[in-house]
């Protein structure tokens, strides 16, 4: 199988600085390119942070209150909340107080 790829010398990369310098338009369409690739990056990291953050929160709240399951609450300290949306709760249904009206 032949190999098919080209070494760019230090020679090549010194004409190509050339060229844009003397063409700084050829840089336009890059440099957009590269803002918009930081923009996504910002964003990607973003919504890593915020899942990360979300789940080190939930294995806390699993270690103290147990996995979340439907039913009664098995100690003093049980899960509230719907739609994959989840708090806990410690002693507010003990004092007659929903977890809403508890703050």
């Amino acid at each position: 199988m032949e190999k098919r790829y080209h070494i760019v010398g230090k020679g090549s990369s010194e004409e190509l600085g050339r060229y844009l310098a003397k063409n700084g338009q050829a840089l336009l369409p890059m440099v957009e390119l590269i803002e918009q690739s930081k923009l996504a990056v910002d964003e990607l990291i973003d919504v890593l942070g915020r899942a990360q953050i979300e789940a080190v929160l939930r294995l806390s709240a699993e270690r103290i209150a147990g996995p979340p399951h439907p039913g009664k609450k098995g100690g003093e300290i049980g899960w509230h909340g719907r739609g994959g949306r989840h708090g806990l709760s410690e002693g507010a249904e003990a004092a007659g107080e929903t977890p809403a009206t508890a703050a």
